[in-house]
């Protein structure tokens, strides 16, 4: 009976400590990442990256839609050369 609740005992008090060791490295690491805090984002110069998703999304959905069906060369190289036109 003293055995068992001896070892319940270590047990919540192993717990416990782990708790509190994990928020004082839970706040050593929220001091960390605010130092290594991501930079805002800056956009690119030119909109080449936009227009041939724009392109490829319009003038080549026929194309894609084809070579999507049957996944061969015959629709596969008029799909590129498609996507190739969109090319600023």
């Amino acid at each position: 009976m003293h055995t068992g609740l001896f070892l319940t005992i270590v047990a919540l008090f192993s717990y416990v400590e782990n708790i509190k060791a994990g928020d004082q490295q839970s706040q050593v690491l929220k001091k960390e990442n605010a130092v290594a805090a991501v930079p805002p984002y800056k956009p690119t110069k030119t909109m080449a990256p936009h227009a041939r998703d724009a392109c490829a999304k319009y003038d080549c959905a026929e194309d894609h839609q084809k070579y999507k069906k049957t996944m061969t060369t015959e629709y596969y190289e008029p799909y590129i050369k498609c996507l190739n036109k969109c090319e600023p």
